[in-house]
C-alpha cells in the first residue's frame, strides 16, 4: 500500500492509501528496460493484476520490465474503497434500450440511487477520483519506486 494525499492541494492533509502489485523482471540485469505501469482506466476497475501481463507480452518483451499493477484510489484494495449497490447490473432491470418514458424513468431512478449509494459510502472521496488525482497517483508510485519514468 502506498499513501497518498487524499486532497493534492493540500499534501500535508489527510492521505489515502493506493494498493500496488510489482512483478520483477526475468531477463538478465544487462536487458532490463525499467519499469512498465498498467493503467486499469476505468471507471471502478481493479488494476493489482495487470502486474502479471508482462509474461504475456510477444516475442517475450514483457520479461525485460518490471511490471507495475494498482487498484485507483476507491477501487478494490485501495482504502477506502467505495462500495456502492452491487445489484445495479443484476436481477430484475428495466430492458437496456428505454423505448418507454416508463423505462427511461425506472433506469433514472436505479442509477441515481446507485450513485447515492457510491457518494453515501465515502463522501470525502468522490471529490477526489478525478483523471488527474489518478494521474498524480500514478507519479507517487513512480517515486516510491525510484525511477526518473515509467
Amino acid at each position: 500500500m502506498l499513501a497518498v494525499p487524499l486532497d493534492y492541494r493540500r499534501p500535508g492533509g489527510r492521505t489515502i492509501k493506493i494498493a500496488v502489485s510489482r512483478v520483477k523482471h526475468t531477463s538478465s540485469a544487462a536487458d532490463y528496460q525499467g519499469v512498465m505501469l498498467a493503467n486499469p482506466g476505468g471507471p471502478g476497475g481493479s488494476g493489482l493484476f495487470l502486474a502479471a501481463f508482462g509474461q504475456f507480452m510477444p516475442n517475450n518483451s514483457g520479461i525485460s520490465y518490471d511490471w507495475i499493477g494498482f487498484d485507483p484510489r476507491g477501487v478494490g484494495a485501495s482504502r477506502p474503497s467505495l462500495s456502492c449497490k452491487p445489484y445495479y447490473n443484476h436481477g430484475d432491470r428495466p430492458p437496456y434500450v428505454p423505448t418507454t418514458d416508463r423505462i427511461l424513468h425506472r433506469w433514472l431512478v436505479r442509477a441515481q440511487s446507485y450513485a447515492d449509494a457510491c457518494r453515501d459510502s465515502a463522501p470525502r472521496l468522490l471529490d477526489h477520483m478525478k483523471t488527474t488525482d489518478s494521474a498524480r497517483d500514478m507519479n507517487r508510485i513512480r517515486r516510491a519506486l525510484g525511477v526518473k519514468k515509467i
